[in-house]
């Protein structure tokens, strides 16, 4: 598994930095403030806590909630997991 890569910055400067990359292909951005990490946290030990969250939360346990008993809840429900199937997640 490829590394997250941490950019930092305003949307404009992000925006910026990727276009000079290299990567290619599809990517996911998560979205975090200031305050998440702290200000004595460099760049590169952002990327390692973002990989080591990411690998945590492949390993979450699916546990089901009470059913749903309104019929839009659950449209809403069965299009999101219709969504995360059509990406390759499974329970």
């Amino acid at each position: 598994m490829t590394q997250p890569q941490v950019y930092e910055g305003t949307a404009e400067e992000i925006a910026a930095q990727l276009r000079r990359s290299n990567l290619a292909g599809r990517l996911k951005a998560i979205v975090t403030p200031d305050e998440l990490f702290g200000a004595n946290v460099n760049i590169a030990n952002q990327g390692e806590m973002l990989a080591d969250f990411l690998a945590e939360v492949d390993q979450v346990e699916f546990t089901p909630g009470n059913p749903l008993t309104d019929p839009q809840a659950q449209e809403v429900s069965r299009l999101i997991a219709q969504k995360f199937a059509q990406n390759g997640h499974t329970k």
